[in-house]
């Protein structure tokens, strides 16, 4: 039963570390739209180099969030049983 377990456990973390990897590159091609729209205004490069970060990280935490409120609702009561 162990074996099993730490299985589960091995598969759950590769997902896990698959999901936070696409979270960052997903924030960081929202940032790079970003930086592309700031340059494309002709904004000051100042405002480009403020925009990378807070846009990558506000991506980021909102993702995550939506994230952690769907896993929490799809965590309900299950509506169908399995069969054995």
């Amino acid at each position: 039963m162990p074996r099993r377990s730490n299985t589960l456990t091995a598969h759950t973390a590769q997902g896990m570390r698959e999901m936070m990897a696409g979270m960052v590159l997903f924030s960081a091609l929202v940032g790079m739209g970003a930086v592309a729209m700031t340059l494309a205004l002709s904004l000051p490069v100042w405002a480009v180099v403020i925009s990378y970060p807070a846009v990558c990280s506000l991506t980021l935490l909102m993702t995550a969030a939506v994230w952690s409120i769907r896993s929490r609702q799809s965590s309900g009561p299950q509506l169908m049983r399995t069969q054995a």
